[in-house]
């Protein structure tokens, strides 16, 4: 009965009752959260990342073990982010959990695999475009840009532009996709030329940007340039730049643009 929190008309579960769903321990389950840093372990507590908040969660204080948790809006069960994690780490969690429920945990993945194949709705895709600005927007901070999260502040009206970073008279402008190989999504030319024509439009209405430098980045989580759009970079360096920098990866290798200035 300890498993779950109400909170108006929402229910949260704890790691153990979300565990339970997908036949995994609490332990294994705060590991999983801990991976797509969403959580950080501190000492015997759990603390909740700004990704944490976003994928929603929320922190508590369990006064029965006086430590402080995480508990978890229940729609976390549907995630499709927390899906592909358990399903990476499927083979590493088959190793630690009795041999009786491997069979389970198999089913589990079958399901799940069935439930990704399927088309994201746009919702799942804006969430999922969401929580990679966000990332970025972090990612960049730490290296000590102001970050205006354009894109997530103004949805669809963000013009093409995600993200606005600022370092000194430098102004770094955006465009961020997190698309997967397997998906069969691809940059093209048209998407490098559009987001070149964008950013015009903007800096015509924002003058004050005329000041300073001005630098357009399109930045993916996976290479997925096609052909075309590798040989429209080539020709045009000096209007806009690609970089790959992956999720989960805090190393990621960047552009030597990207310094402090």
């Amino acid at each position: 009965m300890f498993n779950i929190f109400k909170n108006n008309n929402s229910q949260y579960l704890k790691a153990t009752a979300i565990g339970k769903h997908f036949n995994l321990s609490a332990r294994q389950m705060n590991k999983i959260f801990e991976k797509l840093r969403w959580a950080i372990k501190d000492g015997e507590n759990w603390k909740i990342t700004r990704l944490g908040t976003t994928n929603g969660g929320k922190q508590e204080f369990d006064k029965v073990n006086k430590v402080e948790i995480i508990v978890w809006d229940s729609k976390i069960k549907e995630n499709i982010f927390l899906k592909e994690e358990i399903i990476k780490e499927s083979k590493n969690i088959k190793k630690q959990i009795p041999k009786e429920d491997k069979t389970n945990l198999y089913k589990t993945n079958t399901s799940i695999r069935e439930t990704n194949q399927k088309k994201m709705t746009n919702e799942e895709k804006k969430e999922k475009g969401d929580i990679y600005e966000i990332f970025l927007k972090e990612y960049f901070e730490e290296k000590g840009y102001i970050a205006h999260d354009n894109g997530i502040k103004n949805g669809r009206k963000d013009r093409g532009i995600d993200l606005i970073l600022r370092a000194n008279k430098i102004n770094l402008f955006i465009q961020a996709k997190h698309w997967k190989k397997e998906s069969g999504n691809t940059i093209k030319q048209d998407d490098l030329r559009k987001f070149i024509g964008d950013v015009a439009l903007y800096l015509e209405d924002y003058p004050a940007f005329a000041m300073t430098t001005i630098k357009r980045y399109f930045i993916t989580s996976e290479d997925i340039l096609d052909f075309n759009a590798k040989k429209f970079l080539e020709q045009h360096k000096e209007k806009i730049e690609y970089i790959v920098i992956p999720m989960k990866d805090e190393k990621a290798p960047i552009s030597s643009t990207f310094k402090y200035f």
